[in-house]
């Protein structure tokens, strides 16, 4: 449990950048809202809808196939099909297994018709809201999505049940993996909203890498240990439920396609649209570029994305951007821009005697000082919150 224990759950140590590789920088920001740090003159919340769904797949095939990667497979350095872990989070290489037989040990390939997901349709109550400023995005909530998730702790009369009796839990919390609940937790991040592109990649430390806007649930990094705490892909591992999700220290996420539950998977033949924002502001899309052409890895860079014009906060940009799609590691394989520093985010707390109100020509800033304490989450804090 030493190597888990020493990962933060969402947890990274890096600078947030100011600036926009977009093609009109001087056209006027009609934004409104607030975020952490920053205050508008108006105030605005987007504010995510309910949405029931059933966690049942779509009747095509275009996406029944996934690749994964090779067992042994380095995790080092950039490249495509893989990601790119920084060197002080755990193993580079990918050795775990034995894989699920859902998986072609030959071509890596996996079938998701064969998978056995966990079972159960259970409703939760999400809340997410979207806060905008002129410069930073606020994403926050309680980290449940707004649709129905397979049935948390695992019983033994799931179908998942022997492939997560083995395992202990992750962070050393449970006995073992199969008592992992789902519950609330304080998700709430803040990001550049005009990140900077920046020709060298950032490496992953941390298991949260985005979130999906469209449910209001974090997206985690493709990786997960076998019960000799050997790295792999979690979905050539583990099943998932039928979201491509399951939790880890009680806080769900997604893994692979898990866009299959998304309430809007865009047209078939255009671009996909904005499915969440990854840890350094850049947008994630669906699966679908320019045309409604499925994207593969030969498409885009060793991060997982690529430049072309999007529809970036109501305007035509031409911007980098991320994909989801079917090709290993499925997300972000690296950050292309700076990613932000989730430990202050997620564990600073303030009382109102922290905060003072400054007034200036264009808007009111809320600065919060550096004596604010900081402090483990209680759960009836987040309940409170929200």
């Amino acid at each position: 449990m030493k190597l888990m224990g020493a990962i933060p759950l969402l947890a990274s140590a890096f600078s947030v950048s100011n600036a926009l590789q977009q093609e009109s920088a001087d056209q006027e920001d009609t934004t409104v809202g607030n975020t952490v740090g920053v205050k508008t003159k108006q105030d605005s919340s987007l504010v995510l809808p309910r949405v029931i769904r059933e966690n049942v797949f779509k009747e095509d095939a275009t996406f029944r196939y996934l690749t994964t990667i090779p067992l042994g497979g380095s995790v080092a350095k950039p490249a495509k099909n893989t990601f790119y872990l920084c060197p002080d989070f755990a193993s580079p290489e990918m050795n775990g297994g034995p894989r699920a037989e859902w998986v072609d040990e030959v071509t890596n390939i996996i079938d998701t018709d064969n998978i056995t997901f966990i079972e159960g349709s259970v409703e939760v109550e999400g809340n997410f809201c979207i806060d905008t400023s002129n410069n930073q995005r606020r994403l926050y909530g309680n980290g449940l999505p707004n649709h129905k998730i397979g049935a948390f702790p695992i019983d033994e009369t799931n179908a998942a049940y022997p492939y997560y009796e083995g395992l202990d839990c992750p962070l050393g919390c449970l006995p073992s993996a199969v008592d992992i609940e789902v519950s609330p937790y304080k998700l709430d991040i803040t990001i550049p909203k005009n990140p900077t592109y920046n020709a060298k990649p950032t490496c992953i430390s941390t298991l949260t890498t985005g979130v999906a806007v469209l449910t209001g649930a974090a997206f985690h990094l493709e990786y997960a240990f076998d019960p000799n705490f050997r790295p792999n892909n979690p979905i050539a591992l583990l099943p998932l439920d039928s979201c491509f999700g399951h939790p880890i220290n009680n806080a769900y996420h997604y893994h692979a396609k898990s866009w299959e539950c998304f309430p809007d998977n865009g047209e078939a033949n255009k671009h996909s649209p904005l499915f969440g924002y990854a840890l350094d502001g850049f947008g994630i899309f669906g699966p679908r570029t320019i045309g409604g052409k499925l994207v593969t890895n030969d498409d885009l860079d060793e991060c997982h994305g690529h430049i072309h014009k999007i529809d970036w906060d109501g305007k035509k940009v031409k911007m980098y951007h991320y994909h989801l799609n079917t090709e290993f590691p499925y997300s972000i394989g690296c950050f292309r821009g700076t990613p932000v520093n989730l430990d202050e985010t997620l564990q600073t707390t303030c009382t109102p005697e922290d905060i003072k109100v400054v007034s200036s020509e264009n808007m009111t800033e809320v600065l919060i000082k550096t004596e604010c304490l900081k402090k483990p989450m209680k759960m009836e804090d987040i309940e409170d919150d929200y």
